[in-house]
């Protein structure tokens, strides 16, 4: 006759930990098949985030570079405008994140000096009138 796909052809149905052991192993694949299902569709959301985020440089890149590509002459590649695209957002990135560091560098700095110029001692009052 063979076994079942589920191995259940040989399973004695009478004895309680027997079915107790089958339980508790169908629970570990249970388990297991969860937790790779949760990974399957965390790697699904992160390639439709990439390929959102590819599909939207890709359009932003084509819209910006379409006004200029019809006076550009013809000898120049069409990876031109995009790398340009490119290269003026990731410098625009650079210069507003050193901007956003010097901003905090100030704001720690000022943070230090006036720290200092304030001790407080704790009884300070106490010496001075006795």
């Amino acid at each position: 006759m063979g076994t079942s796909p589920a191995g259940m052809a040989n399973f004695d149905f009478t004895d309680l930990k027997e079915m107790d052991k089958r339980i508790s192993e169908l629970k570990a694949v249970e388990q297991w098949l969860s937790l790779n299902l949760t990974l399957l569709k965390t790697t699904i959301q992160g390639l439709e985030v990439q390929r959102g985020t590819i599909a939207a440089i890709k359009a932003f890149t084509a819209t910006t570079s379409g006004g200029a590509e019809a006076g550009q002459s013809s000898a120049q590649s069409p990876a031109g405008p995009a790398a340009d695209q490119a290269n003026l957002w990731w410098s625009a990135m650079q210069q507003q994140f050193g901007q956003m560091m010097t901003a905090a560098q100030a704001g720690a700095q000022s943070m230090m000096e006036t720290k200092p110029q304030s001790p407080k001692r704790p009884g300070g009052n106490k010496k001075t009138e006795a």
